[in-house]
């Protein structure tokens, strides 16, 4: 089995699929389950929506074999390495500065001695 193959239901769709190694190269043997990397490659032929643009395109598969990915218009943010990469309901990393949300403000605790100030949730 090579290419594509959709191995479960998925939200996003294409959290459903795992993708086989189509050749051997330096990393993967052909039909070898790509997980834990970086791949390039055409995205599904989904029936139901367009995941593929027919144009080769980055995907990061996860441990698991299933390409990280958002869902709707909330990015998936995966840590690869020391860098953090989001990605969209198509698996596609995001390029390009993206607006985010706030987080929640978290009440401090501020203590005062003579050797250091310091901050602390409570």
């Amino acid at each position: 089995m090579t290419g594509w193959t959709r191995i479960a239901d998925g939200n996003p769709e294409i959290a459903g699929y795992a993708y086989f190694a189509d050749k051997t190269d330096g990393k993967f043997k052909m039909g070898q389950r790509i997980s834990a990397s970086w791949y390039a490659t055409v995205g599904p032929e989904a029936e139901s929506s367009g995941i593929a643009s027919g144009n080769v395109e980055w995907f990061y598969f996860k441990n698991n074999g299933h390409p990280a990915a958002g869902s709707g218009s909330v990015y998936d943010v995966q840590r690869i390495g020391d860098k953090r990469y989001l990605f969209n309901e198509k698996g596609n990393p995001v390029y390009g500065i993206q607006k985010g949300k706030k987080p929640p403000l978290m009440p401090l605790k501020l203590t005062i001695t003579a050797e250091r100030t310091r901050m602390t949730a409570p």
